[in-house]
């Protein structure tokens, strides 16, 4: 994988289907951390609703983040 970041799914799509990666190390990239695999790793809990359970996973992966960009996916 080359690991670059996109900001829409159609960019990344355009990008794939050129075929000009160049592969790489995963190098810096943002990963989870430990507390955050564990607290994925808790239950999940369907009949929360879909909704609540993504607000619950964006909030463990993406905690550093404005959680108002979640509003438009």
């Amino acid at each position: 994988m080359c690991y670059t970041p996109f900001d829409t799914c159609l960019a990344r799509d355009k990008h794939i289907m050129l075929r000009t990666c160049i592969m790489r190390d995963s190098g810096d990239i943002d990963r989870i951390n430990e507390y955050q695999k564990a607290q994925l790793v808790k239950r999940d809990k369907p009949a929360h609703g879909v909704l609540r359970r993504w607000n619950r996973i964006s909030t463990i992966v993406f905690s550093e983040s404005d959680p108002s960009w979640g509003l438009y996916l």
